[in-house]
């Protein structure tokens, strides 16, 4: 098996892709290096243990279709055939043949499910689940045409969380604000801006970076404070001075008595 592995700009400086957590980013990069010669992975479970991968980094890969998950627990890179090719000469077939089978080779080198194969969506079949995929959304593959509803009770359906609801105006000033694509932060923004509205938003990023403080959090505390205090569109935040609040010992003292001296 060839030992080095390429990547394509055309795969990845994409929004769709650059918009994913870093941590969905670096385990499939991860990913993408350790599979065999034709984009198939047997090990998963493993390579997400060791890059501290949470689950739904793998749940976000699949969903935007960058892996394909089979029942076994086998996971093949949609796009390997884009980002490597390989001579001949080095070339080593995948030992996951059983799969390999299931899918075809669309014109622009991607994989894509077989003609004769269905695919469910995020389907898990309980009678079948095993240490890999315990967790894991699966893309059901298989030769039978039995359809979604049709199956016995033992399978489940994996439902995707709505979508977050983030402006543009507001994920773009927040990507400004912190450089920070993290889920969570990302959800936190969308309930920010459900609960106080975009315009508050963006006031409160402005204040929080003008003192210096790129933390949402530290947004999240101004909406509160203006939440529980009321807000003033025309009244502005007091802003501590350095000079205010000074003590003069000479306060008080005449004019003539202060010749002479200066405050140092």
């Amino acid at each position: 098996m060839a030992e080095r592995r390429m990547m394509a700009k055309s795969v990845i400086d994409t929004d769709a892709f650059m918009e994913m957590p870093m941590s969905t980013q670096c385990l499939y990069f991860h990913l993408l290096l350790r599979a065999d010669d034709e984009g198939f992975l047997k090990n998963a479970r493993l390579i997400m243990r060791m890059t501290g991968c949470k689950d739904d980094d793998m749940k976000l890969l699949i969903a935007k279709q960058y892996v394909i998950p089979f029942d076994t627990g086998v996971i093949v890179i949609r796009h390997w055939k884009i980002h490597n090719y390989i001579q001949k000469d080095r070339f080593t077939p995948t030992s996951c043949s059983t799969e390999r089978k299931l899918l075809d080779v669309q014109k622009d080198k991607s994989y894509a499910p077989a003609d004769g194969c269905i695919q469910d969506g995020y389907t898990l079949d309980t009678r079948r689940i095993h240490d890999v995929s315990k967790v894991l959304p699966q893309v059901r593959l298989g030769k039978d045409r039995v359809r979604l509803g049709q199956r016995e009770n033992s399978t489940v359906t994996y439902k995707e969380s709505s979508p977050l609801k983030i402006s543009e105006e507001v994920k773009n000033a927040f990507l400004s604000f912190s450089g920070s694509t993290n889920l969570n932060d990302m959800k936190l923004l969308s309930e920010l801006e459900e609960a106080h509205g975009k315009d508050r938003v963006l006031e409160a990023m402005g204040i929080a970076e003008k003192r210096g403080s790129r933390r949402l959090s530290y947004v999240k505390g101004i909406l509160q404070n203006w939440a529980r205090d009321g807000y003033d569109g025309e009244k502005k935040p007091t802003e501590w001075k350095p000079d205010s609040g000074h003590f003069d010992p000479m306060e008080g003292l005449p004019d003539d008595m202060r010749k002479g001296w200066k405050m140092v």
